[in-house]
């Protein structure tokens, strides 16, 4: 297939020809028949929508590829792979054919999709209605056909029947507001209209579409090289051996405001605002290399007063037996603001996928914060990045994420957020309270940001712009940015930086919501394994933590004890004063029994009055019954309730471990008949277990 030409805003290289069509790799070693081309993809985890990895693709795509066949068979192939589509293809209009033309085409390494996308190659568009491309082409928006084999109007309704083919998708790709191209997809399932993708190719489009005026700006510039080369506007002519000017035109006299005699009177390296001796060197260059132009760049004042920059042109020439040097130079501050502009468009498409890479791997919004200051710094090439969020109390801000050569500065400025004082009225606090970007494209000239000349022109500071983060209508933090060059935050890279924003937004949304989930499993888990009222672990948890103790004295050869605690005359507070008061009781003697233990004791609550002290690590059954006395201590003393001073007294049966048993079960058993034998004793005291006791 050879070059096709269409609309000299969509051409294509023929390093990109042999990629069209079917993408399939041969047979080899590790590789199954008929694999295809794989993109590479940024890890999807649950925080990355498909919109989110087909934007990226894109961007990357545009940023990376070197023309427009290149980044169209990367985009078509990304939204095939990141949907699970069959394939898809880019139209243009070719002006010789006046036909729309297939240009482009990507597809899944099935036979009968190669078949389909070989006769979409073969065919134009119609100019009659109908059809999907035709229909995005006319109408200039975006088309959804559910299922194309029960669309009448298409003309390849059969051949995506027999290539199994079902929901299509078409949108234009614009120049302005005139339709220059259509990019189709097509899927093996009839599926409804998908908003998320809609709103992906406006991206598409629109990237396509800058990607493109960038492309004609660097044409335009070569062009423009081409004719300074012909005819500059300021045009010289030097004798390098007597350095004095021959000849200067009308143009170069006028922009200095001299007379042509006046002009030629001067000195050449006084005229360039150089020494002789450089001049001199300049010259001896040009006329080593006679066949080649010496290009130089400088700046200085155009013809109207402006400064600008200028491009100067010098080359040798032999003539008469002398060397003449003739310079031509042309004002190109358009050209180096423009060149500056994509540059700066470029390195924001690079902060803008790198952020929502970030977005994709973050596990925290301090994380994510970090991530994205990086991305801006490190991608869009901001001097300095960072998120700053008011203080709770007052109306100062802090910085929780700082990136680049100015933190130093940044950290120890003072900004807020409160309209009543001098700091509170730059660029932080007006985007904050607005709800809108707030730019100084000359920040050391801006009245708003006076609070901060000082500090901004040590840091080299010259530009700045704060993007409110917002959050249910309202700003919960600033991101920030300075750069080194005036004017950088035109209105194009304040729109990528709200959209920068918007993807940072989504993102904290989904870590609140993460955050509600595992919030709500540790209470289920929490409610699972304690005691409502108490707090203390219930007989569940205390079953899990005997069993571990268990297996951990066994291992190590060390003692526990079991102790099992029944509160005596509960039963009469409860039905005397009620069963709140005998909550008020159970709450009172949970904090008293674990204030009574070692911080390595456990005290849990199985129910109505019965409590169970699992005692870790003890040495002897001295140690065991001091540590039991002070739980018979705690317990003694009157408790008010309800205004009644209420007395009551526990019974505690203990257990150790493994003299009296060497499972949980045989332990809370035989710590259960000690604690009734303490009952037996009259109450208020504790019993170890004996083999001769009774079970209950």
């Amino acid at each position: 297939m050879g070059i096709l030409y269409v609309d000299h805003r969509l051409s294509f290289t023929p390093a990109v020809r042999p990629f069209c069509g079917s993408l399939i790799l041969p047979r080899g070693p590790g590789r199954d028949s008929g694999a295809t081309l794989k993109s590479a993809r940024a890890p999807g985890p649950a925080l990355a929508r498909p919109r989110f990895v087909i934007e990226h693709a894109a961007a990357l795509a545009l940023v990376e590829s070197g023309n427009l066949g290149e980044a169209v068979i990367r985009i078509i192939r990304s939204v095939c792979e990141t949907l699970d589509w069959a394939c898809g293809a880019l139209w243009a209009f070719d002006a010789q054919r006046d036909a729309l033309v297939c240009a482009e085409t990507w597809g899944i390494a099935l036979p009968e999709v190669q078949v389909f996308l070989e006769a979409t190659r073969q065919m134009r568009q119609a100019e009659e209605p109908g059809g999907l491309v035709r229909r995005a082409w006319l109408e200039a928006k975006p088309i959804w056909i559910e299922d194309v084999t029960q669309d009448k109007s298409l003309r390849r309704a059969q051949d995506a029947r027999k290539a199994g083919l079902h929901c299509a998708f078409a949108f234009p790709i614009k120049d302005g507001d005139r339709v220059i191209g259509v990019m189709e997809f097509f899927g093996r399932e009839a599926l409804p209209p998908d908003r998320e993708l809609l709103e992906s190719s406006v991206f598409i489009d629109k990237g396509i579409s800058q990607f493109m005026q960038r492309k004609q700006v660097e044409d335009d510039l070569l062009r423009l090289r081409a004719v300074m080369d012909a005819a500059p506007d300021l045009f010289f002519v030097v004798d390098p051996q007597t350095l004095r000017f021959l000849y200067v035109n009308e143009i170069a006299c006028k922009v200095q405001g001299l007379t042509r005699e006046e002009y030629l009177q001067l000195s050449p390296w006084k005229a360039s605002g150089i020494t002789r001796e450089e001049l001199v060197t300049i010259y001896d260059a040009v006329i080593a290399k006679p066949a080649e132009a010496v290009t130089s760049e400088t700046f200085g004042r155009a013809l109207d007063g402006r400064r600008g920059w200028f491009e100067t042109q010098r080359r040798a020439l032999h003539v008469d037996g002398r060397w003449l040097i003739v310079i031509g130079s042309r004002e190109i501050t358009q050209r180096k603001l423009a060149e500056q502009s994509a540059l700066r468009l470029g390195r924001m498409y690079a902060a803008l996928s790198a952020t929502n890479e970030a977005i994709m791997h973050s596990k925290s919004p301090e994380d994510l914060f970090g991530r994205v200051c990086d991305a801006a710094v490190h991608g869009g090439k901001f001097m300095t990045a960072a998120v700053l969020v008011p203080d709770t109390d007052t109306a100062w801000t802090k910085v929780v994420a700082v990136s680049g050569d100015g933190e130093n500065a940044l950290r120890k400025a003072r900004i807020s957020v409160d309209e009543a004082t001098a700091v509170g009225r730059g660029l932080v606090g007006t985007a904050f309270r607005t709800l809108t970007p707030c730019v100084s494209n000359d920040f050391l000239k801006d009245e708003r940001t006076a609070p901060w000349h000082a500090v901004a022109k040590q840091a080299g500071m010259k530009a700045g712009a704060a993007i409110p983060l917002m959050r249910n209508g309202r700003a919960i933090g600033i991101l920030q940015l300075y750069s080194s060059q005036k004017n950088a935050f035109d209105e194009e890279i304040v729109k990528l930086l709200e959209r920068m924003v918007e993807n940072i937004t989504f993102a904290l949304h989904n870590f609140e919501r993460e955050a509600e989930r595992k919030s709500a499993e540790e209470h289920v888990q929490y409610l699972a394994t304690h005691d409502a009222l108490t707090g203390l672990p219930n007989r569940s948890m205390f079953g899990q933590l005997i069993g571990m103790e268990i297996e951990s004295a066994r291992r190590y050869q060390r003692k526990f004890a079991v102790a099992f605690i029944d509160l005596d005359r509960f039963k009469d507070v409860n039905d005397t004063l009620g069963h709140d008061a005998g909550d008020t009781l159970l709450k009172e003697m949970s904090a008293r029994f674990k204030a009574a233990l070692r911080m390595s004791d456990i005290v849990a609550r199985f129910g109505g009055d019965e409590f169970v002290i699992l005692m870790r690590e003890v040495s002897d059954v001295a140690q065991v019954a001091a540590i039991a006395g002070k739980v018979l201590a705690a317990a003694v003393n009157p408790v008010t309730v309800a205004g009644q001073e209420c007395g009551v007294t526990a019974s505690v049966g203990i257990a150790l471990y493994p003299e009296d048993a060497a499972d949980e079960q045989s332990l809370m058993k035989n710590a259960d008949m000690a604690m009734y034998a303490a009952k037996e004793k009259g109450k208020n005291n504790f019993q170890f277990y004996a083999t001769n006791m009774r079970s209950r």
